[in-house]
């Protein structure tokens, strides 16, 4: 493994860089396909998206205006997709065959503990964080 690949796994390994959506990742041994992917990059592009237009219409870069959240958030989700596609993804997928070779060949001794820790709770509370996150682009593009 490359010194490379394991920065950015060790990275991606801190549950501080998956909150509020520490529930997305997927075990160390399992791929971070394209399944996966589009629901990272659609929960991180809104927050981030929403965090950017916010902060433009605070510090006067742009105006009130429906179609403005819409574009950041849009460009957010596109632009987080790309870069975890292309860096973190590539990093984590060879650990991960690295580990389903490990594992065929009988050894479990770096299998992930939080393969069975996906709890309804982590769901519920990113799915109420996404919800309150819609509803204040809703309201900015309402009374914007």
């Amino acid at each position: 493994m490359s010194r490379l690949d394991a920065f950015l796994n060790r990275l991606a390994d801190t549950d501080f860089g998956w909150w509020p959506f520490l529930h997305l990742r997927p075990a160390r041994h399992e791929r971070m396909d394209t399944r996966c992917l589009p629901r990272m990059s659609l929960h991180y592009g809104t927050l981030m998206g929403l965090v950017i237009y916010a902060s433009y219409v605070f510090g006067g870069i742009l105006p009130l205006s429906p179609i403005w959240p819409i574009a950041c958030v849009g460009a957010s989700v596109a632009f987080f997709f790309i870069v975890v596609r292309s860096t973190f993804a590539i990093a984590w997928n060879r650990r991960a065959a690295r580990l389903a070779g490990q594992a065929a060949a009988g050894s479990d001794s770096e299998r992930d503990p939080r393969t069975s820790s996906r709890t309804g709770t982590r769901r519920a509370s990113s799915g109420w964080i996404l919800l309150l996150s819609l509803a204040t682009l809703a309201l900015l593009a309402v009374f914007g």
